[in-house]
């Protein structure tokens, strides 16, 4: 008996269900069973690790659902990563797990978030259940361990969250795609549904988002203008502009413009070093297996393009169109250089491979349809009573074919866990056994909601196993005044050229790791590191002149991972004090007025300043008292201040500067003092909260910053002209390009 559509339908349904239910499943036990072979590619190696003290930190420290925060445990109130733990439920675990646990069930959750969002897309475009499922599948090659077995792009290892930013991305193509002319509702409801998406995504992580949205935009352009009909080319058109606008007068398109921009990375890309090298390319360029996925890609991508139609061709049409964007992207790239301050192409790669992958599952599924076909057509010539017979003898080998097909990925991904269980801890990464400085450090400076400022620490080792020491200080709650980061602001990145006359600041455009250049003096060193808030200083080994100057050093064993294996270095930590740190004490009576950051740096590097009394000022103040009882505390996500004055004060703030800062008393005044630091200016008696007031619906602040860089003078000189041989060079590394693939 011959079932009706409206009869199949839940039919159909129960059957996608276990399709799609059961390939999650099998592959979340596939990932579980890696990462228990070969551990530690999860949030792994140093990055992946201050990754993690940044999540922890934030959940203690950050506003809740804030996106932007001021950054209380690196740098000198910076602002925060903005990992969103509020909204990534990727880096929910680490609210309530411990260890390294936490780190295994957020890539589990990130992962499970990304196929689904593969499967969502592949099915808005048409495609059936199992090959749906199956190009969902083939995204774990993204997360660890496979990842690091096939020595492709990082990402995943580093922050799993990423994939949950890329998510929406993918569901939001596939959303475009299935808005079509019709009912009103239908159209309004999928342009909603487009614009959530796109602001999730945003929200999340609004740094990677902007990643992803250069690696999706040829896909998006494609699908918009896919049907190649103007009625449903206007209304897709119409969907993204109703996106632009909304984000556009929503402010989140300023926001996602002067996040960046307001970096010493973007401001100072004439310094990057990173070299014009073709492994920041492609993958095809550090990984072995990559040559063999991209040919099974091309192919997938050529079978598509006559073996399929409808939305199934649209979306290996945007695969192309995608390959095609990045070949573009990654030849710039390599021509362009040195001074390249958008993401590495690898990244934009690394984001649109499901894209690649997906497409790529459409072409072989077509041409398997297309092959099926034809062998029902020659089956069609023998006695049709045989082929009735045949089919209800088995009418389960379809189910049982679909099963097994989405048992091979996971399959697979456990046995090449296991043919190298040699690599069982290669990649383990564990934390310093440092805990004599953790529990000092943490006992006198360690940060908690609502209890005063106490000072940060500092180190002034910092090779790649001192900055996890120092991450996981910041773990723990410690802040220091060395940042890891990628939005190290312009102003403290000049200071520390400037001021502490460090030439070769070209690796620190992503941190602030203050020391002596040849040009500084340690007195203006040993002056300025407490005004910003430093209480203690640490090293590897005494140091003669801290020894003249400071408190006598304290000494604490320093055991650090160095190597795999369970390979480890001891040595020793010197902790020297300051014996009087800004704690948000600071109230200097004596105004000097500048004009330019030069001129400020002058002065503050003169023998005769004193932080404590004197302080540089961009114009005149009446005269000042000093404040009676200043105490500065921890919020969440900014600070709290308090303090007397028989008249007027001002304190000088352990906190960056931002015209975003804002004090909840409107009779306070936060102005810049010393080039970089947050002073507040009062009268009378003071209770007031500080917070920043600028995120992705309030980035109009941002732009007084981004004046302040150009109105300062906040100009280093850059690398020498390199332009004389520069098309000569970029011939060679396009030649050495063509030729490595090999």
């Amino acid at each position: 008996m011959i079932q009706s559509e409206p009869q199949r339908r839940p039919r159909l349904a129960r059957a996608e269900f276990l399709i799609a239910g059961l390939a999650l499943f099998a592959l979340l036990i596939g990932e579980a069973s890696m990462n228990a072979t070969i551990r530690g590619t999860q949030f792994a190696a140093g990055d992946g690790r201050m990754a993690e003290a940044v999540i922890r930190a934030a959940f203690k420290l950050a506003a809740p659902f804030d996106v932007t925060n001021l950054n209380h445990i690196q740098g000198i109130g910076s602002l925060l990563l903005p990992f969103n733990i509020w909204a990534n439920p990727a880096y929910w675990p680490f609210a309530f797990i411990d260890g390294d646990r936490a780190a295994e069930v957020s890539g589990l959750v990130a992962l499970a978030c990304f196929v689904i969002a593969v499967y969502a897309m592949a099915r808005s475009f048409d495609l059936p259940p199992l090959p749906s499922a199956l190009a969902a599948q083939s995204c774990i090659v993204m997360f660890g361990p496979l990842v690091m077995l096939a020595s492709g792009t990082t990402v995943f290892v580093l922050a799993p969250g990423f994939a949950v930013v890329y998510a929406p991305l993918m569901a939001a193509l596939g959303t475009l795609a299935r808005i079509e002319p019709g009912r009103i509702a239908s159209l309004i409801l999928r342009t909603s549904l487009l614009v959530l998406l796109l602001l999730y995504s945003i929200y999340c992580d609004p740094l990677w988002a902007l990643i992803g949205g250069i690696g999706w935009s040829a896909a998006f352009a494609v699908v918009a203008l896919s049907p190649l009909r103007r009625k449903p080319i206007l209304v897709r058109c119409a969907a993204l502009a109703c996106c632009v606008v909304v984000l556009a007068a929503s402010g989140v398109l300023e926001y996602l413009y002067t996040l960046p921009r307001y970096t010493a990375r973007v401001q100072f890309s004439s310094l990057l070093m990173r070299p014009a090298d073709v492994t920041y390319g492609s993958v095809l360029f550090t990984s072995d297996y990559a040559k063999y996925a991209y040919g099974g890609c091309i192919l997938g991508w050529m079978f598509g393009l006559v073996a399929v139609s409808g939305r199934p061709r649209v979306l290996v049409v945007a695969g192309v169109a995608s390959f095609a964007f990045l070949l573009a992207y990654a030849t710039a790239f390599v021509v362009l250089q040195p001074d390249w301050w958008l993401p590495l192409p690898i990244y934009v790669e690394q984001c649109i491979w499901p894209l690649f992958a997906t497409a790529g599952v459409a072409g072989y599924w077509g041409a398997l349809r297309h092959l099926g076909l034809f062998a029902r057509h020659l089956a069609a010539r023998g006695d049709p009573r045989r082929r009735l017979a045949l089919a209800g003898r088995w009418p389960w080998v379809p189910a049982v074919a679909a099963l097994a097909a989405v048992a091979v990925v996971p399959a697979a991904g456990i046995s090449a866990a296991d043919r190298n269980q040699q690599l069982a801890t290669v990649w383990v990464l564990p934390w310093p056994n440092e805990t004599e400085l953790v529990d000092f450090l943490s006992t006198q400076i360690r940060l908690r909601v609502g209890e005063p400022f106490r000072g940060s620490a500092t180190f002034w080792a910092t090779d790649y196993f001192d900055v996890l020491s120092i991450s996981n200080l910041w773990q723990h709650g410690i802040p220091t005044a060395n940042e890891y980061s990628q939005l190290m602001t312009p102003q403290i990145f000049y200071l520390n050229f400037s001021l502490f006359k460090k030439k070769d600041v070209s690796s620190d455009l992503n941190r602030f790791m203050p020391w002596i250049g040849s040009g500084a003096t340690h007195e203006t060193f040993f002056k300025a590191l407490p005004a910003l808030g430093v209480r203690y200083l640490v090293g590897h080994s005494l140091f003669p002149q801290a020894d003249q100057q400071l408190m006598p050093a304290r000494t604490f064993p320093r055991s650090q991972p160095r190597g795999p294996y369970g390979a480890w270095q001891g040595g020793k930590w010197e902790v020297y004090e300051f014996p009087h740190p800004n704690v948000g004490d600071y109230s200097p009576t004596h105004v000097v007025t500048a004009g330019s950051a030069a001129e400020i740096v002058a002065h503050l590097s003169g023998p005769d300043f004193d932080f404590r009394r004197d302080v540089v000022l961009g114009e005149a103040s009446q005269p000042l008292v000093p404040a009676r009882e200043p105490r500065l505390s921890i919020t969440r996500g900014g600070l709290h201040f308090s303090a007397e004055s028989d008249g007027t004060s001002l304190v000088l703030l352990p906190q960056q500067f931002y015209n975003c800062l804002k004090a909840s008393d409107p009779t306070v005044r936060i102005v810049r003092a010393n080039l970089t630091s947050a002073a507040v200016l009062f009268s009378g008696k003071v209770d007031t909260d500080i917070s920043l007031g600028y995120g992705m619906l309030s980035p109009a602040c941002r732009r007084a910053d981004l004046a302040d860089v150009n109105r300062l003078g906040m100009v280093l000189p850059g690398r020498p002209n390199q332009t004389k041989h520069g098309w000569d060079d970029s011939r060679k590394r396009l030649g050495a390009a063509v030729t490595a693939i090999k």
